[in-house]
């Protein structure tokens, strides 16, 4: 049954995956779930970068009243093909959620994001503000410069949390580089010349453990949320996570110029945005969204005291929901 078949059936709560084609060589993988009848439409954007779908994202919406559509950015998640520098940059992956809309022939929509998210939804809000009704962003992140070297270097994140930085500098500190995520770029790349592939991935994941227990420690304020789990599955999420993360940090997020983000608010400044930020998040800071916060007319900021980044917090998750509740009332009176 087709997607457009499906929707004519006022019974059906979609729960669908499809892949959308590019000018490239990549494919995206789409996930579609929701009420298709008289609903609002959601694009939600995951993290990262290197993420992949989430199943607390969606959660964050009422699938009754919600047609949510959540995409594997390039490289990640399904999609595919893997590790591609090639056409793999903010500019396509803003085009990939145009194209998401015109495939499903969508009107105005909300974006949602977390933290690389809101990168991501910020960007395309401001390259196509007339194609989007709502954000609802929860963990700003603006991808200056300045965001990448509290993460990476010495005197930010890392004051917080100094024996995990310690393990992350420590796992590549003989590789030549001028900082940490070199580098790491460096040992991936040494590594992807071993010529057995078991023995090449056994080296990747363990790399990639290192890397993405740094941040895995940064996101919550109660316990670490690094994976204990080993499976290939999660060795191939880690190594995933590590490569977007080194392409895109280490090509300045391919933003035109540093600041990008607050020096465009100006085409943003009437679209109704919602913010979420903990107070405690010592992984994206929260001047971010104050910053940008207050470049808008019409936004709403809410801090969450005792609660640091990620979405599983209950603070958080709790004022999303009741953001969400908010943006439906809101638009479902506007149809």
């Amino acid at each position: 049954m087709s997607f457009q078949d499906r929707t004519k059936n006022k019974e059906v709560n979609l729960d669908l995956h499809t892949f959308i084609s590019t000018p490239s060589k990549h494919r995206i993988h789409c996930y579609v779930k929701g009420n298709p009848n008289n609903s609002i439409p959601v694009i939600i954007v995951h993290g990262g970068p290197g993420s992949s779908i989430s199943k607390a994202s969606l959660d964050v919406f009422d699938t009754k009243k919600f047609l949510l559509y959540e995409f594997d950015q390039r490289s990640c998640g399904k999609s595919y093909p893997k590790y591609q520098n090639q056409d793999n940059n903010t500019s396509e992956l803003v085009e990939d959620i145009e194209r998401i809309r015109k495939h499903f022939n969508l009107d105005k929509v909300v974006l949602f994001g977390g933290s690389w998210e809101t990168t991501l939804a910020l960007l395309y809000a401001i390259k196509y503000p007339q194609n989007v009704s709502t954000l609802l962003l929860r963990g700003v992140f603006l991808a200056r410069q300045e965001d990448v070297d509290y993460l990476y270097k010495p005197n930010g994140a890392s004051q917080f949390y100094p024996d995990k930085f310690h393990e992350f500098n420590k796992a590549v500190w003989y590789y030549p580089g001028q900082n940490v995520l070199e580098k790491y770029h460096y040992a991936w790349l040494k590594m992807q010349k071993i010529q057995n592939p078991n023995k090449r991935f056994f080296s990747l994941a363990k790399l990639a453990k290192k890397f993405t227990d740094w941040e895995n420690a940064l996101v919550s304020i109660k316990t670490s949320e690094n994976i204990d789990d080993n499976s290939n599955a999660t060795k191939n999420a880690r190594i995933d996570m590590m490569f977007n993360q080194l392409h895109y940090f280490l090509n300045n997020s391919f933003l035109k110029y540093d600041n990008y983000i607050l020096a465009k608010t100006y085409k943003i400044k009437n679209i109704k945005t919602y913010i979420v930020h903990g107070r405690q998040d010592v992984d994206t800071r929260p001047v971010g969204a104050y910053l940008l916060a207050r470049k808008l007319k019409k936004c709403k900021l809410a801090f969450i005291d005792a609660a640091a980044h990620s979405v599983k917090e209950d603070g958080i998750f709790k004022k999303l929901k009741e953001y969400s509740e908010e943006i439906y009332n809101d638009l479902i009176s506007e149809k």
